[in-house]
């Protein structure tokens, strides 16, 4: 379950930040979200990953990096919340109203979704207890890509996909004290800090004999995704920088989409989850995030400037 951000919306102009510019609903950013959903349903559906039928294994090799969907939803929250950020900076109470619209766009349907999980499936099915307290707390406190308890149902259903929105909503907790009470300017220089510090962090975390499910879940150490969405809404709005971001999209989404393929095509997407530990495993857990990062802001930046596109 993933929150994608906004409604795909810019901010409207803000008096503080003359260049701030308004903009209408964003239906490329839609059509984003729908290829994230896609690929991450094609990845979980798709049997076979491992296939080598030449050309004929060209879906099962999409699908092996599937699991990408998330990356690219994790650039387009940064992207979007700190647009709603940036607006938000005009009102008279910021975190309460950001805070107040989150609550109601996910908390209602998630924690619907816990009670149907966690007390009507197992008193519907008889087949099933009702998991502890200490193996439900994570789920309902947000912090289950930190801590992921085995709440088993026998393969009926299970809750692990929602370590991603427990990256989100850590996000959305954090994120709106650095945007809303420093200066845009020192916006970007976190963002620029976090994109350097987060495969840092992974190598360090990696070298220390940590589990793949750290690098993979953990949300400091998934802060390029987010930020290079962030710095994305911060600099859209400065006219000299929105031309080059334009300009450079397309060579640096050709070249880094270029590798991403290579890794589609060699199976070493999977790397990204071996057990064992060797240097191509580093590599891949190191890198993997940062490149996809990269990639998909390019495909956003794409998505909002080149028409053929943006219909697509």
């Amino acid at each position: 379950m993933k929150d994608p951000g906004t409604s795909g919306r810019l901010p409207t102009a803000v008096a503080s930040e003359p260049h701030v510019v308004a903009s209408p609903h964003l239906a490329p950013l839609d059509g984003l979200r729908a290829l994230a959903i896609g690929l991450v349903l094609l990845y979980h559906l798709t049997p076979g990953h491992e296939s080598d039928l030449g050309l004929r294994a060209l879906p099962f090799k999409i699908a092996d990096l599937g699991w990408s969907g998330v990356d690219l939803f994790f650039v387009l929250s940064g992207f979007l919340i700190t647009g709603k950020l940036i607006e938000a900076r005009s009102e008279a109470e910021p975190f309460r109203n950001f805070y107040a619209r989150r609550a109601l766009r996910i908390f209602p349907l998630y924690y619907l979704a816990l009670l149907v999980t966690l007390f009507a499936l197992p008193a519907m099915s008889g087949r099933f207890e009702v998991p502890s307290a200490a193996d439900q707390l994570p789920f309902w406190l947000y912090y289950s890509n930190f801590q992921m308890p085995r709440i088993d149902f026998g393969g009926l259903t299970s809750l692990g996909h929602f370590w991603s929105l427990a990256v989100e909503e850590q996000f959305y907790l954090l994120w709106p004290a650095i945007v809303l009470r420093g200066s845009l300017s020192r916006t970007r220089q976190v963002c620029v800090a976090v994109f350097a510090l987060a495969p840092l962090a992974r190598l360090a975390a990696l070298l220390g004999g940590a589990a793949w499910q750290v690098t993979f879940q953990w949300t400091p150490l998934r802060g390029d995704g987010l930020v290079v969405g962030a710095t994305l809404a911060l600099l859209w709005r400065l006219p000299g920088w929105r031309a080059a971001l334009c300009k450079w999209s397309v060579p640096v989404g050709l070249a880094t989409g270029a590798v991403l393929a290579w890794v589609a095509w060699t199976h070493r997407a999977g790397l990204v989850f071996k057990g064992q530990a060797s240097l191509e495993t580093i590599a891949a857990r190191v890198l993997l995030p940062t490149l996809l990062a990269v990639f998909f802001g390019s495909l956003l930046v794409l998505a909002l400037e080149w028409r053929p596109l943006a219909r697509a």
